[in-house]
């Protein structure tokens, strides 16, 4: 009897810890490259709590590598250059689920054009607020709104998340030429 409990006990501390770590944050899962984009629709995790910031300048020392590649998802479109190949990752959406989602490994220099920000207009404001944000660093984001200028994809760049669910539906990983 006292075996069953420890064993009980010892399973709620490690779904409670799978539960508190995928609050907000992702886990990287890299698999065969894929070209594909993700198709599931993403969980209502909550809103990010993280204050928004301007996007830096791009730099003129950059050339150009790899492919273009166009990613959309539903109303939301994005091209994005200097793209080496595409994985997948993977993030926790509730206990039961998992979500998969597009990474694009870039080639220094790559940057990011908003083709369709999938904005909506707030109620209160009647200004339009942002259904996506690049993630940058751990604790900073930038908004992403139509006609923004074109965002370069550096090492702090994590990738593309929705601001309703907090789950990524675009990753970025800059290619170290050292990997080869």
């Amino acid at each position: 009897m006292k075996k069953s409990a420890v064993a009980i006990a010892v399973l709620a501390m490690l779904l409670a810890l799978l539960t508190l770590s995928g609050c907000g944050t992702r886990l990287d899962v890299t698999t065969e490259p894929d070209s594909g984009s993700a198709q599931t629709e993403p969980g209502t995790s909550g809103e990010s709590d993280t204050s928004s910031q301007s996007a830096p300048e791009l730099s003129d020392t950059s050339q150009a590598r790899g492919t273009v590649k166009q990613f959309e998802y539903g109303d939301f479109s994005v091209e994005v250059t200097n793209v080496k190949e595409v994985k997948k990752g993977t993030a926790i959406e509730d206990e039961n689920t998992f979500w998969e989602y597009d990474i694009y490994v870039v080639y220094p220099g790559a940057t990011a054009t908003i083709k369709s920000a999938d904005t909506f207009v707030d109620e209160e404001t009647g200004l339009p607020h942002a259904s996506y944000a690049f993630l940058v660093s751990e604790d900073s984001r930038i908004d992403i709104l139509d006609n923004m200028e074109p965002m370069e994809i550096t090492q702090d760049v994590q990738g593309i998340y929705s601001t309703e669910s907090s789950l990524f539906v675009l990753g970025f990983e800059v290619y170290s030429y050292s990997e080869d």
